[in-house]
């Protein structure tokens, strides 16, 4: 076990943030167990649900965002998977992080630890955002350990992130005022803020009022094409059509490119924001089930098809 470190601005924030994420959990729509895993980078907090013996999925969280933003998505997942909703070090949540200095390798070697601790052989893993950056990654250095993999709506991983993204969080992330960082989820979610103030919404705004403790030492960047012909397992990316982190334009580019580098790669179009999660989440959560059970439904390659059905 190693030394606990501060991770927020003073106690009452900290407990402060506590009590916002445990109002965030008794909204989650099933049964679930938290727990904690302790690992050489920290003690590690997630959410435990679905059954048992169904297969196994690791859900990876936005930066910021903590676990409880699969809240519209485990009661889909949870039928059909055995869920560990995984609390990253280093950012919001429930995590103690014995470390902020981490690099790429560290997060793979964290993820390698949680699995054995919790006794998971091999996995299917779902990112979102920087979630879908760490378990592309991981995917690419450790395929032994893991059986498919969805990325949704990936930090760089397959495009750059826009400056704007940046000139947008950084006033959230260090000004820590509610109207900066409502600008940033506003701008990130399309305005799509129908049901705001919803749990994840409401954990990000905690977070970036208390939190001090963010990780160093990892650059997002794009993953070269001799890195995605590395990748040795069935892996699914999910980009929102509308989504503000990528370059505009581009996302009907992406469509189709990376088949041509691996044919474990499938790039699918939503119609959505970077929330698209959330905002398209009946569609999402039967995309994430047909991929890792490999069943067969309508294949979504097309943005038109997309913008039909979603």
């Amino acid at each position: 076990m190693g030394k606990q470190i501060e991770l927020f601005r003073s106690e009452e924030k900290k407990q402060a943030y506590f009590k916002i994420y445990d109002m965030a959990l008794e909204q989650m729509p099933v049964a679930f167990e938290t727990k904690y895993v302790d690992t050489s980078f920290g003690n590690t907090h997630l959410i435990h649900c679905g059954k048992v013996d169904s297969p196994k999925l690791i859900l990876l969280h936005c930066m910021g965002f903590a676990s409880t933003c699969w809240y519209k998505n485990l009661e889909t997942l949870s039928k059909n998977f055995d869920v560990y909703c995984i609390d990253s070090i280093g950012e919001p949540g429930k995590t103690e992080t014995y470390k902020t200095k981490i690099r790429k390798e560290n997060y793979f070697k964290w993820l390698i630890e949680i699995l054995d601790n919790l006794k998971l052989d091999k996995v299917n893993i779902a990112g979102w955002s920087f979630g879908g950056f760490l378990a592309t990654g991981f995917a690419m250095n450790h395929p032994e350990r893991v059986e498919r993999i969805v990325a949704m709506s990936p930090a760089g991983t397959i495009s750059p992130i826009t400056i704007t993204f940046y000139l947008k969080l950084l006033p959230a992330l260090f000004g820590g005022k509610d109207k900066k960082i409502n600008q940033f989820l506003k701008w990130i979610s399309g305005n799509d803020n129908s049901d705001y103030p919803n749990p994840a919404f409401s954990v990000f705004t905690a977070g970036m009022k208390s939190f001090k403790g963010w990780a160093t030492g990892t650059k997002i960047v794009v993953y070269s094409d001799n890195d995605f012909k590395k990748l040795k397992v069935p892996y699914l990316i999910l980009i929102g059509n509308k989504d503000p982190i990528y370059k505009s334009g581009i996302h009907n580019q992406l469509v189709g490119k990376y088949k041509k580098i691996n044919h474990n790669v499938e790039v699918e179009m939503v119609n959505g924001t970077h929330g698209f999660p959330i905002q398209q989440s009946e569609k999402t959560n039967e995309r994430i089930v047909s991929f890792f059970l490999n069943t067969s439904i309508i294949m979504f390659h097309s943005s038109n098809m997309l913008n039909e059905i979603f």
